[in-house]
């Protein structure tokens, strides 16, 4: 299926098995047109970020309807978002992983780009948001 292959990049079918605990077999099942089961493909979107309504729409186990959801690539929202909005949330993300908290962190800066008329980036500065 294209959307597992575009959801595991860069990562083998083996390896997203491991990831989502679950045999590497199923891979290899969906791989050569075998149905998904729900409960699999729940866990495999949740491995990968990918909200699971979508998997569940996308395998053909429920439809869009039925979800109220409509599937989207996160990748090519990615791409079309704004460099500004990209730095902030791997502000944000990295934060998080190394475990400051929003009091902690150091306000962030783009330099020169375009801000709103709040001032900030979008209106979202760190500084006057309390996060």
């Amino acid at each position: 299926m294209d959307w597992v292959r575009q959801l595991i990049s860069p990562d083998d079918p083996a390896t997203a098995a491991r990831r989502a605990g679950f045999d590497k077999s199923t891979m290899t099942r969906w791989g050569q047109g075998g149905s998904p089961d729900p409960e699999r493909a729940v866990r495999l979107a949740r491995a990968y970020g990918a909200h699971p309504v979508e998997a569940l729409v996308v395998m053909g186990l429920i439809t869009a309807e039925e979800g109220r959801f409509a599937p989207i690539n996160a990748r090519e929202v990615i791409r079309s978002a704004r460099p500004e909005v990209l730095a902030g949330e791997l502000v944000t993300r990295i934060n998080m992983l190394s475990g400051t908290t929003s009091e902690d962190a150091e306000p962030w800066s783009l330099g020169d780009h375009e801000t709103s008329e709040s001032g900030g980036i979008l209106g979202l500065d760190r500084q006057d948001q309390g996060t």
